[in-house]
This record gives C-alpha cells, sequence and structure tokens, in this order.
C-alpha cells in the first residue's frame, strides 16, 4: 500500500485490516506525490490523509529474547504527539489526547493500514509475519531510497542448506548451494532476512519523514458508488463515536488480506482454488496450524476500474519460499503507478485493466509453483532441490514476466532493417548491469541508477556517437518538437506535476531527483554508448540529452561484455537500439535499426522513424492520441 501511496497525487485514505506490506507500501507511494497542504494520516484500522497539525518520530529497538525479535516502541513527539498501539486497538494521537478523523473526500482509499496495529491482534494465525525479502524486491526498495537501514540491519542469506536427523543419525548437513547463483541475473544475490517490524518502521519513518502520522481504530464497514457522479461513498467506524461515517473516494483499494471486507464489492470475485491437507506447524513468539491455501480471485478489479484488490486478498499459498510480501508488494507497485498517471489525468482509466491482467497471471504462476513447491517439500530434500533450480528466477522475482498488452508491445512496429537478437524482452526486468556515469565517472548499476519516479525511461544505444550524431540530432529534435507526442505528453505531465508537487523527504534533497527529470516529468532520457571517454563530451549532444547530463552512460567497465551486450546482444557501430522501460522497471518495448552511419539524410529520416516507432508504443497511456489502426506504409 505505500508503494501506492508514492504515486498518487492527491490525498488517500486507507482503512486497515490487512496483515501484509501491500498497505504500507501503498500508502508510501501516494505520500511521495501527494498535494501541497494536504497531507496523510491514517486512521487505525482506516488510514486516511488529512493536514498534520503535529509531528512526531518513533524509535524502535529490537531485543534477542530467546531467538525471538521481540519489538518495542518509545515516541519522541516534539508535540505531545503519543503513540499508544493496544490491545483495544487505540492508535495514534493527536496533542488532545483524540484520533483524526478521516477527511471527507479523498482520491483514494486504501482499506489496510499496514502490520503495525495488527501485531497485538488475539489472532495471530490469521495474520503471519514476513520476513524474507528477495532480490526483485531489494531492488525496488533500492531505487525508492528504503534499503540502506534495512541492508545494514538485516541477514543476507547467499546459501541455502538442506539439514536432516534420524534414530540411526544425529543432524546433519545433506546438501548445499548458492541461493541465487549468476544465470539467475540479480543484482542483489541473496534473500535479506528482516524482521517484519524493522520493514515497518523504514515504511513508516517515510511517511513521517513527509509530514505524515497514522491514526487508527476506523475499520471498513462498507461502499456503494454514487449513481450522481460514479464517486465511491466508504462506509468505515468513527474512531471516537463507532458510528458510520462517509467519505467519498474516487478509487477504494482492499489491501485487507486473505479474509477481505473489499473483495465481495467486486461483482462476483472470489478465491478460486483448494484447501490442501497439508498442515505445517508455525513458530515465531506464537505458534499454531497453519493450513495451506492456494487459490487466486478471479476479478482484481470491478468493471468500473475503481475497487481493486492487492496482496493475499487477491490470492493465497504456503509460507515456503518467502513469496507472501514480496508479491504483494510487487501488486501494489503496479497499481501504483498506473493509478497516478490516471489520477492525474496524464492517461485513461483503461490503462488500469492492465493491474488485473498483469498481476492475476503473476499470481497464477506464484499458485502453479507453490503446488508444486509443497509437494516437493512433502517429497525429501532431491525433490526439493530439483523444484528450487526449476523455479529459482520465479523465487527470485527476476523470472516473474507479465505477456504481451498495451504496454509491453513485443513486435507493436515493425523493425527496421537490423541484425542481432535482443536479450532483454517486453514484459520482462532489466538484467542487472554496471556503466560508468559519464559526468562524474562514477560505475553504477544502470537499472537502478535512475530513481522510480512514475516516470518511463527511454535508453538510446549509439555504440558510437560520431556514426550516431545525425540520428541523436533529428532523434532529438523530433522528441522535442510541438507536434510530437511526447513532448506534448511531457507538458502536460509538468504541468501536472507543478500543481500538484509530490511530497518530498530529507533524503531526496541529497538524492537531487530534478536531475534525473529535467526536460519531463513523464520521461527520462539516457545515453548509453561504447565511444570511449575521450572521445565524448557533453556539450557534443543535442540539447536533450545534454540536459539530460545524469544519465548518459558510458559503457566501458567490461569490455566486450557490459550492458549493451546483456540487454541487446551484439550491436555494430553503425546501429542504434531504444529500450522503454516502464515506471515499475519492466521493459515495454525495444527498437533498433542498422546502417544509421552511412549519410547523415540516413540517419536523419531514421531519427524521425524512431520518434514515430517510440510514440506508438506509448500512445495508449495518453489522451492526446489513440492507437493507430494501422502502422503507416511510410515505415
Amino acid at each position: 500500500m505505500l508503494l501506492l501511496a508514492a504515486y498518487a497525487p492527491t490525498a488517500t485514505a486507507v482503512v486497515d485490516r490487512g496483515p501484509e506490506f501491500t498497505e504500507q507500501l501503498l500508502a508510501i507511494a501516494v505520500i511521495h506525490c501527494n498535494l501541497p497542504g494536504q497531507r496523510q494520516t491514517g486512521s487505525g484500522e482506516t488510514m486516511t490523509f488529512v493536514p498534520v497539525e503535529a509531528s512526531w518520530s518513533a524509535e524502535t529497538q529490537y531485543c534477542l529474547r530467546s531467538s525471538i525479535m521481540k519489538r518495542a516502541h518509545s515516541v519522541t513527539p516534539p508535540r505531545k504527539l503519543k503513540m499508544g498501539p493496544s490491545a483495544d486497538g487505540v492508535g495514534f494521537m493527536d496533542d488532545h489526547g483524540g484520533l483524526h478523523t478521516p477527511p471527507p473526500t479523498t482520491t483514494v482509499a486504501v482499506v489496510g493500514a499496514g502490520p503495525s496495529g495488527l501485531m497485538l491482534a488475539p489472532d495471530k494465525t490469521s495474520t503471519g509475519k514476513a520476513d524474507g525479502m528477495q532480490p526483485k524486491t531489494i531492488e525496488t526498495f533500492k531505487q525508492l531510497r528504503l534499503a540502506d537501514d534495512l541492508l545494514r540491519k538485516g541477514v543476507k542469506v547467499y546459501d541455502i542448506s538442506f539439514w536432516e536427523s534420524t534414530v540411526d543419525k544425529p543432524l546433519h548437513r545433506t546438501s548445499r548451494q548458492s541461493h541465487y547463483p549468476d544465470h539467475v541475473g540479480a543484482s542483489n544475490p541473496f534473500v535479506l532476512l528482516a524482521h517484519q517490524g524493522m520493514v515497518e518502521d523504514v515504511l513508516i519513518q517515510d511517511i513521517e519523514q513527509r509530514g505524515v502520522f497514522v491514526s487508527r481504530s476506523s475499520p471498513f464497514i462498507e461502499c456503494s458508488r454514487s449513481a450522481a457522479d460514479g464517486k465511491m461513498h466508504v462506509i468505515y467506524e468513527d474512531a471516537t463515536t463507532k458510528a458510520p461515517k462517509t467519505m467519498e473516494a474516487d478509487y477504494l483499494i482492499g489491501c485487507d488480506g486473505a479474509h477481505s471486507k473489499v473483495r465481495p464489492f467486486i461483482p462476483e470475485a472470489k478465491l478460486i482454488g483448494e484447501m490442501t491437507n497439508a498442515s505445517w506447524g508455525v513458530l515465531d513468539e506464537w505458534f499454531g496450524n497453519y493450513v495451506v491455501s492456494q487459490r487466486v480471485a478471479n476479478h482484481f478489479a470491478d468493471a468500473e476500474l475503481q475497487i481493486f484488490i492487492a496482496g493475499d486478498a487477491g490470492h493465497c499459498h504456503s509460507a515456503l519460499a518467502a513469496q507472501g510480501a514480496n508479491t504483494s508488494m510487487h501488486d501494489s507497485f503496479n497499481l501504483a503507478w498506473k493509478l497516478n498517471l490516471v489520477a492525474r489525468d496524464l492517461a485513461p482509466r483503461s490503462l488500469l485493466a492492465t493491474y488485473e491482467a498483469e498481476r492475476k497471471k503473476i499470481a497464477q504462476d506464484l499458485i502453479d509453483f507453490d503446488v508444486g513447491h509443497v509437494k516437493a517439500f512433502s517429497e525429501g530434500d532431491e525433490a526439493l532441490t530439483r523444484n528450487f533450480d526449476e523455479n529459482i528466477r520465479f523465487i527470485s522475482g527476476v523470472g516473474a514476466e507479465y505477456a504481451p498488452n498495451i504496454l509491453n508491445q513485443v513486435s507493436s512496429a515493425p523493425q527496421l532493417p537490423g541484425s542481432s537478437i535482443n536479450t532483454l524482452k517486453p514484459g520482462a526486468l532489466l538484467t542487472p548491469a554496471r556503466v560508468t556515469r559519464f559526468i562524474d565517472a562514477n560505475p553504477v548499476d544502470i537499472e537502478l541508477d535512475i530513481p522510480l519516479l512514475s516516470q518511463f525511461r527511454i535508453y538510446m544505444f549509439t555504440p558510437s556517437l560520431q556514426a550516431g550524431t545525425a540520428f541523436l540530432e533529428s532523434l532529438c529534435n523530433y522528441i522535442q518538437s510541438p507536434t510530437s507526442f511526447l513532448s506534448r505528453a511531457s507538458m502536460r505531465a509538468n504541468k501536472s506535476y507543478a500543481a500538484n508537487p509530490p511530497s518530498v523527504g530529507p533524503l531526496d534533497e541529497f538524492a537531487q531527483l530534478d536531475r534525473y527529470t529535467p526536460v519531463s516529468k513523464l520521461f527520462t532520457y539516457a545515453l548509453v554508448t561504447r565511444t570511449a571517454k575521450c572521445d565524448a563530451e557533453i556539450s557534443s549532444l543535442p540539447a536533450l540529452l545534454q540536459a539530460s547530463r545524469w544519465t548518459f552512460y558510458l559503457d566501458d567497465v567490461i569490455p566486450g561484455g557490459g550492458c549493451t551486450e546483456k540487454w541487446l546482444g551484439n550491436v555494430p557501430g553503425d546501429e542504434v537500439a531504444i529500450v522503454n522501460v516502464r515506471p515499475d522497471g519492466y521493459v515495454g518495448s525495444i527498437w533498433r535499426c542498422g546502417g544509421v552511419g552511412q549519410n547523415g539524410e540516413a540517419g536523419s529520416d531514421l531519427g524521425r522513424k524512431a520518434v514515430f516507432i517510440l510514440e506508438y508504443n506509448v500512445l495508449e497511456l495518453s489522451y492526446f492520441s489513440r492507437m493507430p489502426t494501422a502502422f503507416p506504409s511510410e515505415i
């Protein structure tokens, strides 16, 4: 839920009912783009975003007692704000000891305010605690500038071992292997063991630093849609009076767990699958029986694309492979940037339909894997090792891939003359690669260097700057021309972000986020070349790329095996390529052609055509134009 919060541009309300990270991540996303003067706060089982009258900070200590990580909160309230979670549901209070009331209107209402308050729930077997972050999730936290504390405090698990004891033999290791071998392609080849409380603290701290606090104890009751304007009327229980109150929202998101109260409001939505006869013993600071359920909701959204579910509300499975919290967070992340574009009127609401199409596929892939994984676990080490090896990329998150759709254009436009086969593919994640950032000569991970700001990343590959000069000049001139869709979309986005700027945290100032969107808030333009550093200069680049100087990269860290080869395969010096990357890090489209160095006229013509092809791949995201029924014959 916090991931969603980082991207929604207006006030958000969240009604807490779920045990997963989904809710908190969704909230972070909305917060990062909230309207000035409309700070967000949570209300207990309902989190709402209202103007903040007081600030506070929370410190969390961890104690290792009998191998159990315990959690204790202490609060340093600059203005007497106190935090008092307790079994009776009392949450965060203001200066006068009262719970904050959710606002009457909001853009996004999220049911589920995160696991903090639920840690004291009496029935802990229904609200389990996650403690394993997979490589893709770590990568996402890095791009959101939230990973440092977790990496410092958490435990990195690089190997996986199998142990056994029998009547005849004491406990002994039977096998050992690398958790994520090189062929997986994970930039962080380990599982990060970080207690859920640690992850919560990182997320909550980010909220606090953006002027937000949480108040609890306002559970979701029901919702209805207004016949007059189509808005959602969300009914919740007032924290003080316990009487029903109504909030108006454009969108309602259910992140409230397997027993979701929101899911029934999506017509005919239900979890489909079966309860297995496998019963697991769960041991932590509490223990109980966990009966494995492997089910996926048949709908993740209603027909009007106003009510959504994420996380366990949409899929249930075993806890074996540390997939639940990780998958839930990426549900939220997928929905977050799409809601941002739609809420800012930068994309039609139909874009939100891709959320169900993409995340339902991943959920089903997860259940299919889980069925085999649970079976292999019961069959012994050999079967489990084989299953792990076969599914290792999916487990890491790196292998979670989307099918072709309007966002993932496998062959949406004809390829102009080109030779090599691309290594990347639309619907898949970027392969980790090292490059040199030209402006400061720093070696960086190119897939992580540009922060996630709800923008598309456009990577231009020109192995030879000299051969590609005419192409780059033409390409950049057309991108910035007043008639270009990319230019008009950027102007619209820039106006939206100027009117409704995102919230700013202390670390954002050091990250200098504006350097990554100097031309457009919707697109980050990057240039990658194999040209030697002594032969490259920013002042010789087109104006668009001069402005984008922090995303000018030299592919010279690993000669003969660098970013170009990892992403595109063999690219001769007279070829160029463009890789369009979605705001969530998935490849949207790839275009490449050869012969750009033959003459200036040819390069200029190819630059114009390249812009048209690039626009073709993102037209569906804008009101300016619609997807053409046929590709122009001139291309």
